[in-house]
């Protein structure tokens, strides 16, 4: 098995490598490439390749030989969900942004078309991909807690990861109108955390100087929730920025 302080650049790569590239590209969302919008193009071209290899990286280097089959399969299926969302967001979102903000074509379209469209867009292929993500998540959690330790303590480097993690999700949440999803993610990461616990018979500090994907968690939860409070206290609801102007 890898070195746990190798797992880290992985991390960053599937956490916020895409998180940059959409809000880079988000500045330029009127930039057209084709009958894409600039940031529509890049998660197509490269956000999706990018999460495929470092998942499948993740799996070959860290999954495949450290644990049972239940819980291989449920990362391959979290992966598999993950990614089906994603590709429908990408799909639905760039027919929708391309046919209404930038050709307006709203008095052109069926209403049910659009009614479907947006069905995709929004609720449907948020779900799958929150899930998806969320569960790959916690089976990491759940892989590296219960992984035998393998000496290196340098772990804390993915707290300030974990911290940007957390706010940008919990910002994404927001926008997509999932705040809910944050409460599941919160009780789902406790009960994980002590199920590794009780599994390898070690509380939290002990944890945390073991387990790198622990000490990830430790500002990824306290992030999300901490940036959906202070985004409730400065505006009172959690109205979505695009709607703000944002």
């Amino acid at each position: 098995m890898k070195t746990k302080l190798s797992l880290l650049p992985i991390l960053f790569l599937v956490l916020i490598i895409p998180t940059a590239i959409a809000a880079i590209t988000e500045i330029f969302k009127s930039v057209l490439i084709w009958h894409f919008r600039i940031v529509d193009f890049f998660d197509l071209v490269v956000t999706a390749p990018l999460y495929f290899v470092c998942f499948v990286t993740i799996y070959f280097l860290w999954v495949q030989n450290t644990i049972s089959s239940p819980i291989k399969w449920l990362y391959i299926f979290c992966v598999a969900l993950f990614l089906y969302g994603h590709s429908m967001h990408v799909t639905a979102n760039a027919i929708d942004t391309y046919s209404m903000e930038i050709q307006g074509y709203q008095d052109r379209i069926p209403q049910d078309v659009y009614e479907l469209v947006y069905f995709l867009d929004e609720t449907l292929s948020h779900i799958l991909t929150f899930f998806g993500l969320y569960g790959f998540l916690l089976c990491f959690l759940w892989i590296d807690g219960t992984t035998p330790d393998n000496g290196d303590t340098s772990n804390f480097g993915a707290l300030p990861l974990g911290i940007i993690y957390g706010i940008g999700q919990g910002i994404a949440l927001v926008e997509a109108g999932k705040v809910w999803v944050a409460g599941l993610f919160f009780i789902s990461s406790v009960i994980v955390f002590l199920l590794v616990s009780i599994r390898t018979h070690l509380g939290f500090g002990q944890l945390l100087r073991k387990s790198v994907v622990v000490v990830l968690f430790s500002g990824i939860v306290p992030g999300q929730l901490l940036s959906l409070l202070v985004y409730w206290l400065i505006f009172g609801d959690f109205i979505q920025p695009s709607k703000l102007g944002l």
